[in-house]
């Protein structure tokens, strides 16, 4: 039989990620476990109902002859005990987020170092204590989740550097260490850990693996292991980009920012003070750009983004609360108009009938010949013309999923047809749940995924972001956004026609319709 680990044991107890994480951080084994006190196991468990859910087991486990209920005290030992893991009694309250369903795969993997190992992956995973918790986290549930990948990334990372901080990672190697994650865990795709984007001409590395590496150079660079010059030249060199010959001296508050993400009362107040130097970076490319600042990846990122806004473009500010409402009474008349829509006779909150005005709002325009890409070619000469259906056009500016699982094939799917015409992935808004329940809503960033509620604030920020990042509007909504930028925004610019002929005679009457309206 194999050996009980604590990770493990906590799993099956019904303890959150977040509690069993700092087990594994003091690297407590199942005899120090064994003997915890009342005083460790508060320091432990600050929160009281992580501590009540773990007392309720803990006594119990400790009586002579007692064994685990759930089937992870044996994990690797080919098969499960009969008995289900402890069910967790609906609290009042604040509401927790929930585990996946108990699921085991029906070849569970060993997590004794004694045992053979499958590959170099299973092997480290095996030998550190938080690499245990990957396989324990996957013998229980049958797949991994966010968490875990971070875990499961920083580990491999962390083994990749152990004998030189300074070594870099080859493509080559990027896809072999992603072939062994997913021949270790069937549920994972090998484009989550590794794969190659293609973006105006360039070619770049993406995935898990890649941003780990970097995100663990970054803090090599805060403890000056590494110059933090060298570090921008290593990012710019993995995205294809030709390195700048020559560079001002660095300003010292985007030195700061290339390497930290906290305290966030410091990054947001050099990020202020920056907003001149940024702009040469802006050059570099949207991608770019968005990965020389670590902050910009954590989830309230966006709010950076937001503040140059708001420095640049006063007058957006208002435009949420004020002009949005008015435009949205709008679109609602005009939807009411279109022949044959399938649109709701009337709504029970304002937020859904928010939510259905602007996952509707492309049916009010008629389909329309996407312009050929600047300075680009399409895949393929026998491509031919691209006229994409309302439907298409729609999921290009706010795209709504039920299961928010749905997303990586829809995003995959919009990416290849894009990259079939020489376009390429803008940002858009996504929201997850029913028109009348949405549970989140985000702002899309090729791999970055900003929660920003609710969904009208979400429209609002991605807005603001094809300006302060000098973005472009998604080829299929292009004519959507600037009748927002338009009516919503009231702002004006010399490129909004550019490269696309007929479009402002196209939104002429459009425009007109508005302006009688509102008028």
């Amino acid at each position: 039989m194999a050996e009980e680990t604590v990770p493990a044991l906590l799993l099956s107890w019904g303890m959150s990620p977040a509690a069993i994480q700092r087990f594994i951080d003091e690297d407590i084994s199942i005899e120090q476990f064994r003997a915890l006190n009342e005083l460790a196991i508060k320091l432990l468990l600050p929160n009281v109902a992580d501590r009540a859910q773990f007392m309720k087991h803990f006594d119990k486990w400790k009586e002579p002859g007692t064994k685990s209920s759930g089937p992870l005290s044996k994990v690797n030992a080919g098969a499960s005990t009969s008995g289900e893991p402890p069910q967790k009694k609906p609290r009042k309250g604040k509401a927790k987020a929930t585990l996946p369903v108990h699921n085991p795969p029906a070849q569970p993997l060993s997590v004794s170092e004694e045992e053979p190992s499958i590959n170099y992956v299973h092997r480290i995973l095996k030998a550190k204590r938080e690499g245990e918790w990957v396989l324990a986290y996957y013998n229980y549930y049958g797949e991994l989740s966010d968490s875990s990948r971070d875990d499961l990334s920083k580990r491999i990372i962390t083994a990749e550097l152990q004998d030189d901080k300074n070594q870099r990672i080859s493509r080559q190697r990027y896809s072999e260490l992603a072939d062994m994650i997913v021949e270790l865990f069937p549920t994972e795709t090998h484009a989550t850990w590794y794969s190659l984007q293609t973006e105006k001409g360039r070619t770049y590395v993406d995935g898990r693996l890649w941003h780990k590496f970097y995100n663990t150079r970054r803090k090599y660079a805060t403890v000056g292991w590494i110059l933090r010059s060298t570090l921008e030249d290593e990012i710019l060199e993995d995205e294809g980009l030709e390195l700048p010959q020559e560079e001002d001296e660095e300003d010292e508050n985007i030195l700061w920012l290339f390497a930290n993400d906290t305290p966030w009362i410091e990054v947001l107040s050099k990020w202020e003070l920056s907003i001149d130097q940024r702009q040469k970076y802006m050059k570099r490319g949207l991608y770019a750009y968005t990965k020389l600042f670590p902050a910009l990846e954590l989830e309230h990122g966006w709010e950076l983004l937001l503040l140059d806004s708001n420095i640049r473009y006063p007058d957006f500010q208002r435009k949420c609360d004020t002009d949005w409402p008015k435009f949205i009474s709008f679109i609602e008349s005009e939807l009411r108009k279109v022949k044959d829509l399938e649109f709701p006779a009337e709504f029970q909150t304002n937020d859904e009938r928010t939510v259905t005005v602007l996952e509707h709002l492309a049916f009010i325009f008629k389909p329309r010949v996407m312009p050929k890409p600047e300075g680009e070619r399409p895949k393929s000469k026998s491509v031919g013309i691209w006229k994409p259906s309302r439907k298409e056009v729609q999921l290009s500016f706010v795209l709504r999923v039920d299961d928010i699982k749905n997303i990586k094939e829809i995003v995959s799917s919009r990416r290849n047809v894009l990259n079939k015409y020489g376009h390429t992935l803008q940002p858009f808004v996504l929201l997850v749940g029913s028109p009348h329940n949405i549970r989140q809503s985000f702002v899309m960033l090729d791999d970055l995924r900003w929660p920003v509620s609710p969904p009208l604030k979400a429209v609002d920020v991605c807005f603001k972001l094809f300006f302060v990042l000098r973005a472009g509007y998604p080829v299929e909504s292009r004519h959507i956004w600037l009748y927002i930028q338009h009516c919503v925004y009231s702002h004006e610019s010399s490129d909004d026609y550019k490269g696309c002929r007929g479009l402002k005679s196209f939104l002429a009457s459009h425009f007109k319709s508005f302006k009688r309206c509102s008028s």
